[in-house]
């Protein structure tokens, strides 16, 4: 009998499909980002041939988290007060936010998605700060990590809307479990993201079995336990925390622990007003 999963398995099959397009301006956004010799007057100019995400990041750059005392009035000024980095990782946040972290019918499950996956990559880039590593790499690891479960739910939404039926919410999780790594793998591809990145979206999960990039797939790991422990409170234990090897591995002690917590109020409140 045909099932959902066949279709799923179709869709991975046919060669040059789709699965997620990147974003124009984020796939430009990201090519400057690697590029050694690029300049802040050039990231300007690309942001700016979109008002609409100008208009959002001034918006973003203008909250609590990240303004000072005066307000930001320029894109200029932004790139100034928070550095060519900053301001890069947040367009492609928001250029990837508005058109890949979307499906019809399942507006709340990527949502949801989309709060972790910020909220990952916003604690990616505070342990890298912490580890004196590319913290703007660490937070496109976590601000992706999650990419082939979208690509999941995207392709979920389409074959629903052409059967005409929903998924339960236990197969909807068992599909999602199955397939994250096989539709993550030629989104990867199609988008050319560099290895480390790659490295991290595949091996975050089971980061002690990874070999290229360890560290990258393991900060993306503590990262993402951040993120759901500040996302849900009741989680936010630093001894529940330290219980996950991945911080020992990262030599991130209680102090240091407790240190990157003081910042949970203030990432959890930029991630739901995102």
């Amino acid at each position: 009998m045909h099932t959902i999963r066949d279709d799923l398995r179709a869709t991975l099959a046919r060669s040059g499909v789709d699965l997620l397009p990147m974003p124009q301006v984020a796939s430009r956004i990201m090519a400057l980002a690697f590029d050694p010799s690029s300049e802040a007057a050039q990231l300007a100019d690309l942001i700016q041939r979109d008002p609409s995400l100008a208009g959002q990041l001034m918006r973003v750059a203008n909250a609590p988290l990240y303004r000072g005392r005066e307000q930001i009035e320029s894109l200029q000024q932004a790139i100034t007060w928070l550095g060519m980095g900053e301001v890069q990782n947040l367009a492609v946040a928001l250029a990837v936010r508005g058109q890949v972290f979307k499906a019809t019918g399942h507006e709340v499950d990527v949502d949801e998605m989309w709060r972790e996956s910020l909220a990952t990559a916003m604690w990616a880039q505070e342990i890298g700060r912490a580890r004196d590593r590319d913290s703007d790499v660490a937070y496109l690891c976590g601000l992706l990590h999650a990419i082939g479960r979208v690509a999941v739910v995207r392709v979920l939404s389409t074959v629903e809307a052409q059967q005409r039926m929903v998924c339960d919410a236990r197969t909807f999780s068992l599909l999602l479990d199955e397939f994250e790594q096989e539709f993550a793998v030629p989104v990867l591809n199609e988008w050319q993201l560099p290895r480390r990145v790659s490295a991290a979206v595949l091996g975050w999960r089971s980061y002690e079995r990874v070999s290229d990039f360890r560290e990258d797939a393991a900060v993306t790991h503590a990262a993402r336990q951040l993120a759901t422990a500040s996302l849900h409170p009741a989680l936010l234990q630093v001894d529940y925390l330290l219980s996950n090897p991945v911080f020992a591995e990262l030599q991130v002690d209680q102090a240091a622990l407790e240190g990157l917590l003081q910042r949970s109020d203030e990432i959890r409140a930029f991630v739901m007003g995102f």
